[in-house]
This record gives C-alpha cells, sequence and structure tokens, in this order.
C-alpha cells in the first residue's frame, strides 16, 4: 500500500475475511498530507472487493481523524476496474468525502493530489509488470 500512496507512514492490516470471490479486510493507517507533509491523520478503513459484471470493484469506507481524534471525518469511495480491450484496463472511481468548510481548497487539493500520484504509481506497477513478461526469454 505504500508502494501505491507514500503518503502512508504506517499501515496495519486489523482483519480479514472473504475468498478471491469477496475479501475484506480492515485496516488502520497513519498518512501525511501531499502538500503538507507535517499535518498527519490516523484513519481506520474498511474494504470490500468483489467481482462486478465483467470486472471487479473495491469499496471502502473510512473514519479519517486530526488532532488526537477530535475532528473525524467519513469517507466513502469506489473503485471499479475492467479489462478494456486486449491491453487496457478502464477505471472508474467515485469519492465522497467530509470537510470542513474552510478547509474545502484544501481537501479536493489533497484528494486530486492522492488520486493522481495513486493512478500515476498503478500504471507505473503494471506498465514494468506487463513490460517484463514480454521480455522474458524462454
Amino acid at each position: 500500500m505504500m508502494k501505491l500512496n507514500p503518503t502512508i507512514e504506517e499501515f496495519n492490516i486489523l482483519k480479514e475475511s472473504g475468498n478471491y470471490e469477496h475479501w475484506k479486510y480492515w485496516v488502520e493507517y497513519t498518512e501525511h498530507l501531499s502538500a503538507t507533509t507535517w499535518i498527519k491523520n490516523h484513519a481506520v478503513g474498511q474494504y470490500s472487493i468483489k467481482r462486478s459484471g465483467h470486472g471487479f470493484v473495491i469499496e471502502s469506507k473510512h473514519t479519517t481523524c486530526f488532532m488526537l481524534g477530535m475532528n473525524c471525518f467519513y469517507t466513502e469511495a469506489e473503485f471499479f476496474f475492467e479489462r478494456s480491450g486486449d491491453h487496457d484496463t478502464r477505471c472508474i472511481e467515485t469519492i465522497h468525502y467530509q470537510c470542513p468548510l474552510g478547509f474545502i481548497g484544501m481537501c479536493e487539493g489533497e484528494v486530486k493530489a492522492q488520486r493522481k500520484l495513486i493512478m500515476g504509481n498503478l500504471r507505473q506497477h503494471f506498465s514494468t509488470l506487463h513490460t517484463n513478461k514480454h521480455n522474458k526469454k524462454v
């Protein structure tokens, strides 16, 4: 997880259940904001990964707390992905998040920065896998 999102400093799986068809896990993590690295938060998340149509969907719910748990906010997200053509993947991500009124610009900037970073790291990871697969000598 830290490879995909370098703002995460600690990541612990608390519990997991399920199988290949529907896997669930609960995590806690600490991360810093991408633009202001000295601001940290602690979060607890629940993830559900399952088949959906011709692809898979990752649903997650997070409670993210700042200032030693005095200010907590809720996020729900859905990340759907499926094959598109022979070599591509189509991804659709929907995120609903809470943010204090005076910090809307900062929250929006943080969400956009993290999404861009994570998608870039996913592309890099899978393009490396694809390249290594085709460059292997048999």
